[in-house]
Order: structure tokens, then sequence, then C-alpha cells
């Protein structure tokens, strides 16, 4: 959790009162003075300016004690000649941010890769959550307290306005409900600073607690009489989902005594403790503190344990954690500054990024041009744009963010826009940010200055949504390549898809996309269908312009004559087995390739079989093509490649369909035999490929006649609006698919497998439709599969 950037006042023994800021997080940490300079609690208790000794060691040894820039004597200032800088201490190397997750879950979808924990997110979920004090510091408030604070519908004490239950509910729309039962608290065996003092590198650098792992170890062992830890394995791997521990007193995050635990999520096997209870492992934790500030007795509130609480679901630190001057995303994100909004009291929204890698929101994708786009309060409504670009796995995306409800203490309302450039090693490392010539995951500034207002010494952050305004001048309404900031990619260039005339009006959002594209081509129609051609239409978008007319031949890949190729392979007396084919084209004929060789002195005997049959020869350390012909190709065919006794050199496998009288020249025979084990041939699906596109530029009106077709054959064609000196040129319309005789129908059976496929739809003569018709014939497309359908 990054450090509360407020001004703090520390008191010195003598009673001397000194303003200073906190710098880091849990992982690397410095004191500052207001002016920059880096200090530290010293052994006589007095902070003292730091140095560093000729080993570049960092120590306050010789260096005044600090007094405030005002009561720096002539000696001080000489002194702070050799002072170390923060902004020194800060940008040295830091150890590796310790958050920990597990392995990325496996979906279907492109974003749901971005999710880097299996913990479950969906439906109920029910929590543990220990209070643990020290010897030295005891809890202000019961227990009872905690309880409401963490599930109490409407929670409005201390100006909250609402319990983290509700905070997820919220963010979640209701599909993660969660409950925290909340036990103790339990006195650990020592005081506060023998879990918080800062241990330091070999340079003198704060890399976080002495072993704060070591209070969560011995609260979960203390709490074991109170909690039947069993309950709390939601996915049954043998783990406790998490445990959660509020400490008494203060965090170090707020710039309380350095001796103090600072929040965090980690591993207990990481910090080398195993602990089981109730036939349960505990290893997932976090914690954070149970009051706000360095002083007095007001109690935290949800914002600390939401971020920390973000990391159990999967979620990484959004800022830069090695640097704290680097802005990503402020308080407009909870894995940011965000935690602090309203004194920890009123965490903000999840933006999409968060909702999307959660399975909480379902992208919408912008593709096409188009004017006067909306979008609603995300809070509410749950929606967002995302921008795919030419840059594999980078993203834009669009969301509406305004001050209430949760977002109520953000800096300002208006558009958000972020970019992601997800690479999962950055996520599961916890250093999404950490290069900043390189950032993964950070809001694009309306204002173009990324700075947060304590380090700008300035008001900016209010300015960073669209549009962005001064003075109620509009400034800034557009995102594009032209813009300041511009549209871009990382090392791919320009985006290209403008976001202009944005506006927030009412709590509404409303902006034009692409604007300086034409509008893709609409209402695109096949007629005239016939046994050699077909003529297309469109609704006419730019009369001056012109259009580009491509279309795709398209075959059933079971016809296709090379089914498969490989090679590098070195089997070491194994065997392989090629994916399954669909090879009963050609009334089952087929034949396998190989270029092959043994090592010197070695004849070992080399195998390919296939449904029953199989043909054997020796292999010599020659290079040579062996050709193996089979007659029993099935729908579902496995092919295995065995060597016994020795190895084999594999350098290509070719398997074609038919005889493979192409290959014959310079290949020898090895006769199959045996008898086929099936002659059964399951369903399956059939996609259809493009094996040829035929391109038509430059033509003047909305229709175009196809002519030259095959017979009974599909096709599929889109339109493009052609540039000019106005506007470029649009995207390619969807595709129009038709069959030169659909009389004879669609062949294609439907398949189990194919089901999970997300359906297209189409009318008989190709238009695509937003559903399945309730009556009539239709035909529906699921990935590069068809299927002809009746819906009475």
């Amino acid at each position: 959790m990054p450090a509360y950037r407020g001004k703090i006042k520390r008191i010195q023994p003598d009673g001397t009162a000194i303003t200073t800021l906190l710098m880091g997080d849990e992982h690397h940490s410095c004191i500052s003075t207001t002016d920059g300079y880096a200090i530290q609690m010293a052994d006589d208790g007095y902070y003292h300016y730091l140095t560093r000794r000729a080993d570049q060691r960092l120590t306050t040894e010789g260096m005044p004690i600090v007094r405030g820039e005002s009561g720096r004597s002539a000696a001080d200032k000489l002194l702070l000649e050799k002072a170390v800088k923060t902004s020194e201490v800060m940008a040295f190397p830091a150890a590796t941010p310790q958050t920990k997750h597990a392995s990325a879950t496996q979906t279907t979808t492109e974003f749901s890769k971005m999710r880097m924990h299996n913990f479950p997110v969906k439906g109920d979920f029910k929590g543990i959550v220990i209070l643990a004090q020290f010897q030295d510091a005891k809890f202000t408030y019961p227990q009872a307290y905690f309880d409401r604070m963490l599930n109490e519908e409407g929670f409005s004490d201390n100006g909250a306005i609402g319990s983290a239950h509700d905070y997820y509910y919220s963010q979640s729309m209701g599909q993660f409900n969660a409950h925290f039962d909340v036990v103790g608290p339990v006195t650990l065996s020592h005081n506060y600073a023998y879990y918080g003092a800062d241990k330091k590198d070999a340079f003198g650098n704060n890399t976080g607690d002495a072993d704060g792992a070591k209070a969560i170890a011995e609260a979960v062992q203390l709490a074991d009489s109170l909690v039947d830890y069993s309950k709390y394995d939601a996915d049954g791997d043998g783990k406790v989902d998490m445990v959660y521990v509020i400490y008494a007193g203060y965090g170090e995050n707020f710039g309380a005594d350095p001796n103090t635990i600072w929040p965090h999520q980690y591993e207990l096997s990481e910090a080398g403790y195993t602990i089981k209870q109730d036939g349960k492992t505990l290893d997932t934790y976090a914690c954070s503190a149970e009051l706000y500030g360095t002083e007095g007795t007001t109690p935290c509130g949800i914002g600390p344990l939401c971020h920390e609480f973000g990391h159990v679901l999967g979620l990484a630190d959004h800022y830069n954690t090695t640097s704290s001057y680097d802005y990503e995303l402020g308080s407009y994100d909870i894995m940011d500054y965000g935690p602090y909004n309203d004194a920890t009291n009123v965490p903000p929204s999840y933006n999409a990024f968060e909702r999307l890698s959660l399975g909480w929101m379902t992208p919408r994708i912008l593709k096409d041009p188009a004017d006067g786009l909306t979008l609603n309060n995300i809070a509410t409504s749950n929606e967002a744009y995302v921008i795919p670009t030419n840059a594999p796995n980078q993203y834009y995306l669009l969301e509406n963010r305004q001050q209430t409800g949760w977002d109520k203490a953000i800096k300002g309302s208006g558009m958000m826009i972020t970019h992601l450039d997800f690479d999962k090693s950055n996520w599961t490392g916890n250093t999404v940010n950490a290069t900043s010539n390189h950032r993964r995951f950070y809001l694009v500034c309306a204002d173009n200055e990324a700075a947060y207002d304590a380090v700008a010494k300035k008001e900016t952050e209010k300015n960073d949504l669209y549009p962005y305004l001064s003075d109620n001048i509009l400034i800034n309404d557009s995102f594009t390549d032209e813009s300041s900031p511009a549209s871009e990619t990382f090392g791919y260039g320009a985006l290209d898809r403008w976001i202009t005339g944005i506006r927030n009006s009412d709590g509404v959002v409303s902006f034009d996309y692409m604007s300086n594209h034409y509008k893709t081509p609409t209402n695109l129609h096949a007629s005239e269908i016939n046994d050699n051609g077909a003529t297309i239409q469109w609704d006419d978008m730019a009369k001056n312009a012109g259009y580009n007319v491509r279309y795709h031949k398209m075959v059933y890949e079971s016809t296709i004559p090379v089914a498969y190729t490989d090679g590098q392979h070195t089997l070491d007396a194994s065997s392989l087995t090629l994916p399954t084919l669909n090879l009963s084209a050609e009334n089952g004929q087929f034949a396998v390739i190989v270029k092959a060789y043994s090592q010197a002195g070695s004849t070992p005997v080399f195998t390919v079989s296939a449904n029953g049959k199989k043909g054997r020869t020796r292999l010599s350390a020659t290079r040579r093509n062996y050709i193996f012909r089979f007659d029993n190709g099935l729908t579902q065919t496995d092919i295995t490649l065995d060597v016994a006794k020795s190895s084999a050199f594999i350098d290509s496998i070719v398997v074609v369909r038919g005889d493979g009288s192409a290959f014959s020249g310079d290949t020898y025979n090895v006769p199959v035999t045996g008898t086929a084990a099936s002659t059964t041939n399951a369903e399956v699906s059939d996609s259809l490929i493009a094996v040829d596109t035929t391109l038509v530029e430059g033509i003047p009106v909305n229709s175009y006649v196809l002519n030259g077709l095959e017979k009974d054959t599909y096709y599929t064609v889109e339109v493009q609006t052609r540039g000019s000196e106005s506007a470029k040129e649009s995207p390619w319309s969807d595709s129009l698919v038709f069959f030169t005789d659909f009389a004879t129908g669609i062949k294609t059976p439907r398949t189990t497998d194919s089901d999970k496929i997300p359906a297209e739809y189409f009318t008989i003569d190709g238009k695509k439709l937003s559903h399945a018709p309730q009556r009539g014939l239709y035909i529906e497309r699921r990935g590069k599969t068809l299927f002809k359908a009746v819906a009475h």
C-alpha cells in the first residue's frame, strides 16, 4: 500500500514538532522533510538528516537533528551540503515487491486472461478476520465495531457510506457477496516493534518490516480455538482462501512510529511459515491497522482493507512501486492512492480494467466510427468501452466517473481514459508500473500533467478526466494522434482511433469515435445469387469517396490437400501422437510423409500407425523421406510415430489427404498393413477456411456484381469506404456470408463443442442479424463453422 501523501507532524524527544512527508510503500520507504531531505530516527530517538558513508551506506552519524527550515542553524546548513535528498534514496534499487499471486486463470475471453488469481470472485464468500493486539498496543474498539464496519449494510460511522460488504457488492454489481467473520482480539507475544521494526539492506535503505508475517503466523494459531478454518476453503483446494488480520494501533503507512507494521498482503509460506489448522493450510493473508493517522483514536476506514483485499482477489499494485513521484491513477483507483479517499472511509469505485479482469464486466468493443456515443456512470451502469490497438495486448479503456457514491472523493468527473499494456509477468511480479519509461496501466491525464497534487504542489489531479476545463473555458475535449496528450501505443506508433467532442453533461459522457475516418458500410446484403455470382449492395456512406470490396472463397478444412505439417522432433525410444485430424475425405485415403534419420551405426525400427493399421521401416544415418499410405481415415484420426530402443531425428512431418502422389518423387514407400480398428465417422465440426482472396478497389457506387464464382461454394465479402482528402478509409464491414447455390443446403452438422462458441446469425442470403430469428430459415455461424437452422 502506498504511503500517505499528506504532511505528518512528528515530535522530537525535546518536544520540538517537525513537519515531514512519507514516501514509498511496504517494500521500500523513506521519511522526508518538506524541502526534500531524507531523514531517519537515530539511536538517540531524534530524527537526523541522512548522508552516505564512503561505502555508500546511509547513516545519520555526524548529521544534525532535524529542526525544520526556520530552525536550522548556520552549522546545520553547512552540514546539509552532505545530506541526501529523498529522491536519491527512493531512486535506489529496492527489493522486489513481495505481493504474491496464484497462477493465471485460463478462460476463453482475451480479457479474462488479465485475471491473475484463482480466488473465488462470484457468489457468496465468507472470509475470516482476526483482531490481533500487541503487548504494548491494545485495541481501542471492540470486536462488534469491526463486525459492523465490515458487514453492516449502510454502515455510516465516521463519514462512511457503507461497509466492506457493501463496497464489494456494489463494485461487482451484486456478483460478489462477501461476509467477514470477525474473531478476537488475540494478544501476540511481543511488542509491536518486534514485528514491525524496519529492516535495512546493505546500503541502509528501509526494505520493509522485520517480520510482519510472524505477527500473522502467531495470530492464526492463537485464534485456532475461536475459528474452524475448514469453513473458509471455498474452492476446495486444501487452503484457507485468505486470512485478514486487523492489528491494534497505527500503521506505518500513515507516518506513525517506524516500528509499526505497514499494511500489506503476502504468503506465509514465502516468509518461511508452514501452518495447518483444522486440516487446512493457511497461507494467503493481508493486514491493516485499527487506527487512522498517527495520533488520536479515530478508527481507520475500509480503504486500506479494500486495497489489501484487492491483492487477495488478484489485483496488483497500480502505483509505481519503485518511485513515489510517478503518477499513475492516483485517487481514482483503489489499487493506487484511492484507499486514502475521504480519510480512508470512502474508497473509489473499481475501474473498467479491474472489473474486466475479475469477470465483473462484459467488455464493449469499439470498432466502427460512430457519432454521439454515450457512457453512463460506471458505478451504476457497469459499462465501459474497450478500444483494441494494433499492438499485442494493448488497449485503451473508456469509462464515466462521477463524484457521487463511492466516487464522492475522487478529484474530478468525466471520461476517464486509461491505457493498458498487459504483460503477465509484470502482473504476477507486482511490477505493473515499476518502470517509469514503460508504464503498463495508467490514467491518460486530460491536462497532460501526470502528477500527484502533493508532488506538483498545486491542484492538477482534478483536471485528469475529459473534457478538461479551466475557469469554465474548454481546454481539451479530444484524444487523438495530434492532441496533447496524444493517443499512441507503446512501440507501435499512433493509435489512429480518434475520440473527439467529449462532453460531460448531467452525469452522462458523450463523444464521437474515429471522426477522422469515413463510416463503415452497413446493411450489407446479397441479391440475385446464382451458380456463379451474386450482387452485393450496401448503404451509401460516402457518395464521393467510393468503396473497396474484397471477397474470399471458402472451402471446408477437411478438403484441403495438406492436413498437417510439423517438424524438428527427437524421439528417444518414445512415441509422438499428432493432433487429431479429420481424414475422412478422399474415401479415407491419406499419406504421412516423414523426413527422418538415426544416429550413426544405429538402424532402429520406425513405425507410423493410425486406426489399427501401421507401417514399419528401419532408419539409417542418412536423411530420407518415407511415405506411409493409409486408406482408413476417419473424421477423428490419431496418427502415432514411434521408434524402439534408440533415437530418431525428425526433420519434417506432412500429412496429406489422398494417396500422396504429389510426393512420390524421392521418397521410400513403406507398406502399410493391418485392419482398421474402426469404420465409424463421428460427427465433427468442419470449419470453413479462406483459400483465395480477391480485392476490388475504386467502386464508385454502393453495389457490386461478383462474377466467375464457383458453384456450390461458400463466399464471404466485406466492404470498405475508401479514403479521401477529407477523411481516412473506414474499417472493413462485418462479413457477408453467401452460398452460390443455397438450395442445396448447408451441410455442416452441429456438435456439442460448437455450442460453446458465441454465435452470429445471417439470413439465407447472407445478411447479418443481431439475434436468431423467431421464425424461418437462417444461417448460424460459430467461429468459422456455419449451420443451417430453422426457427419455428
